[in-house]
């Protein structure tokens, strides 16, 4: 496993928020380098009973507040915002990520994750992609209905991997290259062996999703104004993050 650096805080500005990249200075063994090991088949484990609720609640929304709702829709669209998120905490391409679909308490809770993690390189490596993120699956779903303010919650688990190899360009793998032998120098030997393995970045993330499905007249001016009423990120946790660097061939 590699060990921490401690370096020099980095402060990154995105959009006026700052992230300050400080050095994890304690283990977790959620976000680790796994050395000389296979990717495991990915699987979600949750409990079976609250899974089925929860498609049943999601059965309920359709019905009942939104008969536009489709699930396997809302989870491709959890997935695209799941990526612009971790663009954000890989600080890069701010402009295209700029978007108000995220709640202010999800900034600090991304800086908060992007300190936990092993190295502050490795937030270089959150170049996941819409494919990459392999399951995504609700584990709870509520609707609230207080004095007719009416809010659907949904939380989603999701898995990603990401093929260190699988870049759409030379300057993106040189980028992860990079960030990999930053974490260790161990790493420059087999990046750059062409009859080794790439190295696989796997995630597990856990997001809570929030929309208003109260009356127009009820709604703050602010939401009103949102003619979609879209779908916004109240959180936002990384709770696993490991990277694989499978056995030489």
């Amino acid at each position: 496993m590699a060990k921490p650096q401690t370096k020099q805080l980095l402060a990154h500005c995105l959009n006026g928020k700052y992230f300050g990249m400080m050095p994890n200075l304690f283990k977790d063994p959620n976000k680790t380098i796994v050395r000389d090991t296979f990717v495991p088949h990915l699987r979600l484990s949750y409990n079976p009973l609250k899974y089925y609720l929860s498609k049943l609640q999601l059965w309920k929304l359709r019905w009942t507040w939104d008969r536009d709702f489709r699930q396997d829709a809302f989870l491709e669209h959890t997935k695209e915002l799941a990526v612009k998120l971790t663009d954000i905490v890989k600080l890069r391409d701010n402009a295209k990520t700029a978007d108000d679909f995220y709640t202010s308490n999800v900034t600090f809770q991304m800086a908060s994750e992007a300190t936990k993690l092993p190295h502050e390189c490795c937030a270089d490596l959150m170049r996941f992609r819409p494919r990459d993120i392999q399951k995504a699956l609700p584990v709870n779903v509520e609707m609230y209905n207080i004095y007719g303010l009416r809010y659907a919650v949904v939380d989603v688990a999701m898995v990603g991997l990401r093929d260190v190899a699988s870049s759409e360009t030379q300057s993106d793998l040189e980028s992860m290259k990079r960030a990999l032998i930053h974490m260790d120098s161990r790493f420059e030997e087999q990046l750059y062996k062409p009859d080794h393995p790439m190295p696989q970045v796997f995630v597990e993330l856990f997001l809570r999703f929030r929309r208003n499905y109260s009356k127009p007249q009820l709604m703050s001016a602010e939401e009103q104004i949102d003619e979609h009423n879209r779908w916004i990120v109240t959180k936002y946790k990384i709770c696993k993050f490991h990277v694989f660097t499978a056995p030489p061939l």
